[in-house]
């Protein structure tokens, strides 16, 4: 780009080039047609995004692969560092964001949304969405079943943390776990507050989990 601008300055006499930020750019406007350029209000977006709305189950379920994904990747390079990922990572990342990207359907689904040829299309689109659903969890599962157990008893649990700073945050227990009067404790065998939940699930505070690590709660 710089080459192909100095070359037509050098050119041509008019008119001059120059490389700007978008910033720049605005503000020049701005400075120079602030005054002429009519002004308009109210909604002038495209309808792309409408399939967003029209799809919301699918939708809410892409966005949970997504975050769900980006947890299994970091689980299996702290887990499982030696086996080899990247096909099937790229497979699932593949569904997440043929789901995600801007068209919805066919050119009829408007006019005709219960036509053999919008539904057949959804069904593909739909598709992205389900299988990223499998995938992803499945990926994640792998990860934690190297340091899970098929034992009835819970003895513990733990705690990791898959972000890059240290955390202190909400943890949640299911409520089959059946926890003996919601008492657990921490490394050290100091008690922690917990809270039972209407829905029997264990509410508690876990504190100071280091980045890419973890603690055990007992």
């Amino acid at each position: 780009m710089p080459d192909f601008i100095k070359n037509w300055n050098e050119t041509y006499a008019f008119p001059k080039l120059r490389i700007a930020t978008t910033k720049e750019m605005m503000e020049e406007f701005e400075k120079r047609y602030a005054s002429q350029i009519p002004t308009y209000r109210g909604d002038f977006t495209p309808y792309w995004e409408d399939g967003a709305a029209s799809s919301a189950l699918e939708t809410g379920l892409n966005r949970k692969s997504a975050d769900r994904l980006v947890q299994a990747e970091t689980l299996w390079c702290m887990l499982m560092p030696a086996r080899d990922s990247i096909s099937i990572f790229d497979s699932a990342w593949r569904k997440i964001v043929l789901f995600s990207e801007h068209t919805w359907g066919a050119a009829s689904s408007k006019t005709h949304p219960d036509s053999e040829l919008t539904k057949s299309i959804w069904k593909v689109k739909q598709s992205f969405a389900l299988d990223g659903d499998t995938e992803t969890t499945t990926l994640l599962n792998m990860a934690l079943k190297t340091i899970s157990t098929d034992e009835p008893t819970i003895r513990a649990f733990q705690i990791i943390n898959t972000t890059s700073w240290n955390r202190t945050d909400l943890v949640t227990l299911p409520a089959n776990w059946n926890l003996a009067d919601s008492r657990i404790t921490d490394e050290v065998g100091k008690p922690v507050i917990t809270q039972r939940l209407q829905n029997g699930e264990v509410a508690f505070v876990a504190r100071d989990i280091p980045a890419l690590g973890s603690k055990n709660i007992i």
